[in-house]
């Protein structure tokens, strides 16, 4: 049978894959090993990967590689079929050799780089980046995955310098974006700023961009504007449930006939938004919150439980209440034995960082800002850096094999680990204190604990009722929380952070301060002169002048702590308690 290899590329290459089989049906149907040409059986080979039958295809690329060993392309689709089929050590094995045939390869070293990240060997993933960066002459798809990688794994600073090399030869609008993400993050605003900005010059019309620089202005209190940002990517695609979620945080909603809430009830009657209502659902967070303001609690109510069902149903299987119960346990275990230890005298002696921690929407953010308001106080805001570091260093999934490495290694390590810290915690300022008050890490105080002996751990209790409820109310994009959705979820992960607490408590004593939410409010004077004699800080009037920090707010708190104390979000569950009874007669 006749055939012409460049028309057959031509069908591959335009996923004209029916076309291709039927032109060359009985070479396929017919026996591999009958087949002389190697350019031939590599097509064949594609046809196979792109229907993901790969099994099939490797059957061909081992026979096109027995006529002719030496085409490193080749070599590289079969490693990507062990890639599809989960096999990384095959596909390494294979990437390897390819190298030796061509070790300039852009498309070998991100293959077994991708390897090394599957199976989370990160380090191992970089450097292999980091050495084709040194021997290919095309780098960019190099130097972003490299960059975008770092910036996943918390590596911030690394990452904007990978970009800002990226974009010497590569200026797009999506690469500017996230360099300007990262500029954000380590607190580099001003850059954040120009990068945002040279983006929505390359594109005015890219919503992403428009919704981050919107954010970072209303992050640092400059509503007006991010709500300008907000309408403008609105206005380009208004099936952005999440631009209408951010409206509806700077928004106090007065009336039923408010323009934008009219918008969204048409958005959700809407037959386009409907077919895929999932993909939407944040919007219904967003109508729940202006119906709050309405005072229309049974409407909000019901647009809240959409929202919460919909958001559930998205979440991995693999976050359940049992695992957090294992989670939990190993920590009570590792850290039992750490305390029994003679010599535990371990880490670093700096008092530099200051941990704000205790359940999302405890008023961590308020406390924060009445720290940091001090003049020896800088805002470090949600830092994921103590957990980041602790996966670096104790990556096993593995329940026992964890307890064991923790128990084993953690005094060898826990000095770096510091300095790790620090060295991060440097970006935000080289000389005064920094905060970091993300709520989670009341999970990590027994690494806290090992890192910085002196470190000071201040734990913000709320009401249960009044934390849990302002927790089902609120989205929040990062799955981590997945438990805020369910109100079964939402009591049991409370009563397994209250026992974490006490047993905490139990170990670290007077080292961990509780301030009370409701207390602060009611007492703010008393209670702040409280919190900076546990800081060894110096009375300031700036510290009962919080919401004239300055500091960047990125949390669902945005608005309130850019007012004066107020107490109106003391009890507000109860205009909700009869309409999520699961919740609320739990936590009693």
């Amino acid at each position: 049978m006749t055939y012409n290899i460049k028309n057959l590329h031509s069908l591959l290459s335009r996923n004209l894959l029916n076309a291709f089989y039927n032109s060359i049906k009985p070479i396929i149907e017919g026996n591999p090993n009958s087949i002389q040409d190697s350019a031939l059986l590599n097509l064949i080979a594609i046809y196979f990967i792109k229907t993901k039958k790969y099994i099939k295809a490797l059957i061909y690329l081992d026979r096109s590689l027995i006529i002719n060993p030496a085409i490193y392309q080749v070599i590289n689709n079969k490693g990507a079929c062990h890639i599809f089929l989960n096999e990384y050590d095959k596909a390494k094995e294979v990437f390897l050799s390819s190298l030796k045939i061509n070790d300039q390869n852009q498309e070998t070293y991100l293959f077994l780089a991708k390897c090394f990240f599957f199976q989370k060997k990160n380090k191992e993933g970089i450097s292999t980046l980091k050495e084709a960066l040194l021997k290919c002459d095309k780098k960019e798809e190099i130097l972003f995955l490299l960059a975008s990688t770092l910036h996943a794994l918390g590596e911030t600073e690394d990452a904007r310098k990978f970009y800002l090399k990226l974009i010497q030869t590569k200026k797009t609008d999506a690469i500017f974006n996230r360099l300007a993400l990262c500029c954000e993050e380590i607190f580099n605003f001003n850059e954040a700023f120009l990068y945002y900005e040279e983006g929505l010059k390359l594109n005015n019309s890219n919503t992403d961009l428009l919704c981050n620089l919107g954010s970072l202005y209303r992050s640092l209190g400059n509503f007006e504007k991010g709500k300008e940002l907000y309408y403008e990517a609105k206005k380009i695609n208004p099936y952005l449930s999440e631009v209408h979620r951010y409206i509806s945080v700077i928004t106090k909603y007065k009336s039923t006939n408010d323009e934008h809430l009219q918008e969204m009830l048409d958005l959700i009657g809407n037959a386009n938004f409907k077919k895929d209502q999932k993909k939407h659902h944040s919007i219904y967070f967003a109508l729940s919150k202006a119906y709050e303001d309405l005072k229309d609690f049974k409407t909000s109510a019901s647009y809240l439980a959409i929202g919460n069902k919909l958001r559930k149903s998205l979440m991995k299987k693999k976050y359940n209440i049992q695992n957090i119960k294992t989670h939990f346990s190993m920590l009570k275990n590792i850290f039992t034995y750490f305390s029994s230890q003679q010599n535990n005298n371990f880490g670093s002696n700096s008092n530099k960082p200051i941990f704000i921690v205790g359940m999302p929407r405890s008023g961590t953010t308020l406390v924060e800002q009445i720290i940091s308001s001090h003049t020896k106080v800088e805002s470090g805001g949600e830092l994921s850096y103590v957990g980041n570091i602790i996966y670096d260093y104790f990556p096993d999934n593995d329940p026992v094999l964890f307890v064991k490495k923790v128990q084993d290694e953690l005094p060898n390590h826990v000095s770096d680990m510091a300095s790790k810290y620090l060295g991060k915690i440097a970006n935000i300022s080289k000389t005064l204190q920094v905060t970091d008050k993300l709520p989670h890490n009341f999970v990590f105080i027994g690494f806290i604990k090992m890192m910085f002996p002196q470190a000071k751990i201040i734990h913000c209790n709320r009401d249960a009722k009044s934390t849990c409820f302002s927790i089902f109310k609120n989205y929040f994009p990062d799955e981590s929380l997945w438990f805020a959705y369910d109100e079964n979820d939402l009591a049991e992960y409370y009563a397994l952070y209250k026992e974490l607490m006490i047993f905490w408590k139990k170990i670290y004593g007077e080292t961990i301060y509780d301030i009370s939410y409701e207390h602060l409010v009611a007492n703010q004077k008393e209670e702040t002169e409280k919190l900076l004699k546990f800081l060894s800080l110096d009375w300031e009037e700036n510290c009962l002048q919080f919401d004239k920090n300055v500091s960047k707010v990125a949390t669902l708190s945005t608005s309130q702590v850019r007012q004066p104390m107020y107490s109106t979000s003391v009890q507000q569950w109860k205009d909700f308690e009869t309409y999520f009874p699961k919740l609320f007669n739990q936590l009693n």
